[in-house]
């Protein structure tokens, strides 16, 4: 997709992960209301919600995942830049191929290792032990949401192998990638 300079591919490109971000703040939200709600019930009726735990812990599961894409699109993962920036610009651009050929890899076997658990957990049907939530609708979003980050990995390696920013497909800057 190419930009006119409005900055409407950028913005095109990265609304995919902007939307997950807002899930994420959603699902920590939703965390937060139900611990607090089963908090009040405790102590007011004197029955916390049967459901809290299990049902915060998949939240805090999944929202955690969902910003998996946006770190990956921003670049805002843990990087040790210190290092990289005294290296070559060649070097450097190796760097970058380097580490996003690794967080694809990682992504791709990740998937297939939890889409595996996720198959098995369709096929038993299994669910939490007290609320009885089933497993394998949570296991595979987040097979989507780490497919996802891998996917803008790969993208982010091939605009770095073609001499390209990975955060400026057009390269309108003409700056040197940047690991």
């Amino acid at each position: 997709m190419s930009d006119d300079g409005t900055g409407r591919g950028a913005t095109l490109r990265e609304a995919p992960s902007q939307i997950f971000l807002i899930l994420a703040t959603v699902a920590f939200s939703a965390m937060a209301i139900f611990v607090v709600a089963s908090a009040a019930a405790r102590y007011i009726a004197g029955a916390p919600f049967h459901f809290t735990e299990e049902l915060v812990g998949l939240l805090f599961l999944i929202g955690t995942f969902l910003t998996f894409p946006h770190a990956a699109t921003s670049r805002d993962q843990i990087r040790m830049t210190l290092f990289v920036e005294m290296l070559p610009r060649r070097a450097g651009m190796f760097s970058g191929l380097f580490s996003s050929l690794i967080v694809s890899i990682f992504s791709g076997w990740f998937c297939y290792a939890l889409g595996k658990y996720a198959y098995t957990a369709f096929q038993f049907n299994t669910r939490t032990e007290q609320a009885e939530i089933l497993i394998w609708p949570w296991m595979l979003l987040l097979v989507v949401l780490i497919a996802s980050g891998g996917l803008i990995a790969l993208v982010n390696f091939v605009h770095l192998a073609s001499g390209r920013r990975a955060d400026d497909p057009d390269n309108r800057n003409n700056e040197a990638p940047t690991p």
